[in-house]
């Protein structure tokens, strides 16, 4: 952290929560704790609870959880640093200046490669401005001044290595930046040569690399700066930062730089697209932090299906809600903006169909449902598209659907989704409180330990940091057993302090506000810890090879069986 725990505490302490969520948004008090419409989700009742004792706040609709920071990283799009900062302000608190550690000088070297590559964007934008040829090609391609502005976008020729060099930068940055390639030769070289520049930004509006197109018939097509210590095409999403401000909850998401400016230009700025990479679970999860629903419009052809029908079970799993929008007569939105016009493509997004219902249809395209051998095909890959669902009630309402539809009993199509294995992806669901049992085990042991301090002696010994597997789960644990080590008292938002990133944050505050009862605490924690060392040997056993080894995790297994926990 860039900031010693004490200031960080102190700055929390400085801003009564409360008091500063107040000036979001009305609040009511109901008993100890404050309620009011949740701002991260749309609701008609109020769900989100602030509790002014713990200083934390939660959300029973859609599980966000925090402190006083979480809430400003997720209001305000703010990274750890930025809230801190932000609140110390508002607090009229003077911050100290870095200190000169191994993370100060981290980051240091971060925003110099940030301040690098906006100097990189300036000089494409300058020299797309002096090349008529360049600009008539966007133009060429609908894409206006204004949206040549508002994205930064540029033209590379053969010049950035030693602009940059001019600028005072070195060789080892510019090489580290992925800015330039150093040949076999040793020579150094521009990356991007005769290409289209979109500068890349992360969700707080900082440059983290590029894309670039290129304008003839050389290859690649498209060529995106490499992996860096700031740049991860898996993690990222473009327009990520203008998406989050159109304040919408639903993501448009397709395919390309120029789906995106298209689809922009027609008035709908809550659109990303995936950086030259297929759709993964980090993705979702980033989306997951900004939006409730994702709207998929991919290409029409073979492609991007297959890419549509793997992104859906990916959102699923998540808990994000997801529809299909297929353009007739254009195989993009950029082609069917250019068509048909802005009005036209808004309407149609209204007509979206819901992904279950597009995963059903492009599974009876394959049969002749007249069949029965075809019709029994069908309803065995219907209930594999049932079993992704984390909504026991969506699962419901679609075994009734699919049942009547096919004249099979309901109960005999249950017992078909029983066969397949949930979706590879795991992600919490707060939503429908799909906690994996090994999750819960973990959020409850550390939820006892976290209120009963007295038994804190007895447990450590039964019980590591490293028992719960990594993570937040162990960090959490670790600071707590540091706290009574040190015999100070607990908070639960002091304890979110240590903890950047919003996610984990959220996590956090999720299992120190789950008011955990038990009558017997001793048998629950027996339970729990049975649990927790019977995942763990498991784990271990899946992957040992060695005989002797096996015995000895089996013999240790069967230990387990009598563990009692028993309060000195």
């Amino acid at each position: 952290m860039i900031y010693s725990n004490e200031v960080i505490e102190q700055v929390r302490m400085a801003n009564e929560i409360v008091a500063l969520i107040s000036s979001y948004l009305p609040l009511k008090q109901k008993g100890n704790n404050y309620f009011g419409l949740c701002p991260f989700h749309n609701e008609k009742s109020p769900s989100f609870c602030v509790s002014s004792e713990r200083q934390i706040y939660h959300c029973f609709g859609c599980g966000a959880s925090g402190n006083v920071f979480t809430f400003i990283m997720q209001t305000e799009n703010y990274n750890f640093g930025e809230a801190v900062r932000f609140l110390a302000e508002r607090a009229n608190y003077t911050l100290p200046e870095f200190k000169n550690d191994e993370a100060d000088k981290n980051l240091r070297y971060k925003n110099k490669l940030i301040e690098m590559n906006a100097v990189a964007a300036r000089h494409f934008y300058h020299n797309l401005t002096d090349s008529q040829f360049a600009l008539q090609y966007l133009f060429d391609r609908n894409i206006s001044k204004t949206s040549i502005k508002k994205f930064g976008l540029g033209y590379a020729k053969s010049d950035l290595y030693n602009h940059l060099l001019a600028k005072g930068y070195e060789k080892k940055d510019i090489l580290a930046a992925g800015l330039a390639v150093e040949n076999k030769s040793g020579k150094i070289l521009d990356r991007f040569f005769n290409r289209i520049m979109f500068p890349i930004f992360n969700i707080y509006g900082k440059i983290i690399g590029f894309g670039a197109r290129t304008i003839n018939d050389s290859k690649p097509k498209y060529l995106n700066s490499p992996e860096t210590i700031l740049f991860n095409k898996s993690t990222n999403l473009y327009n990520i930062n203008l998406a989050c401000k159109s304040k919408s909850k639903q993501l448009i998401l397709t395919e390309g730089y120029i789906d995106v400016i298209s689809v922009f230009q027609a008035g709908c700025e809550n659109v990303c697209a995936a950086l030259g990479t297929a759709f993964n679970i980090k993705h979702a999860r980033l989306i997951k932090n900004h939006f409730d629903s994702v709207i998929l419009l991919f290409d029409s052809d073979e492609a991007g299906i297959k890419a549509i029908l793997r992104a859906i079970p990916i959102l699923n799993s998540v808990g994000i809600e997801s529809k299909v929008l297929q353009l007739p007569n254009a195989k993009d939105p950029d082609e069917y903006i250019k068509k048909f016009g802005s009005d036209s493509f808004k309407n149609l997004l209204k007509n979206s169909v819901n992904s279950f219902d597009f995963q059903v249809n492009n599974v009876k395209k394959k049969y002749d449902l007249n069949n029965p051998a075809d019709k029994v095909k069908f309803t065995k890959e219907t209930a594999q598209i049932i079993s992704g669902l984390n909504d026991t009630i969506k699962k419901e309402i679609y075994i009734n659907e699919i049942s009547k539809s096919m004249q099979i009993s309901s109960d005999i199509l249950k017992n078909e989704l029983d066969k397949f294995e949930p979706f590879e992806f795991k992600f919490e669901n707060k939503k429908t409180n799909s906690q994996l049992p090994i999750d819960k085990a973990k959020s409850d042991f550390i939820n006892i330990v976290a209120k009963n301090p007295d038994i804190y002696p007895q447990i450590e010994k039964y019980l590591s940091a490293d028992d719960l597997g990594g993570g937040v789960y162990s960090k959490l644990l670790q600071l707590i057993y540091s706290f009574y080590d040190r015999s100070s008292d607990l908070n639960p938002a002091t304890l979110i302090n240590y903890f950047e990133l919003p996610v984990e944050q959220s996590l956090a505050a999720e299992i120190l506000n789950n008011d955990v009862a038990y009558d017997d605490i001793q048998k629950a924690l027996t339970d729990i810890i049975k649990i927790i060392k019977k995942y763990n040997v498991a784990q271990k056993i899946s992957a040992v090879s060695d005989m002797e080894d096996l015995k000895a995790l089996l013999s240790e297994k069967k230990t387990i069986e009598h563990f009692e926990f028993r309060k000195d």
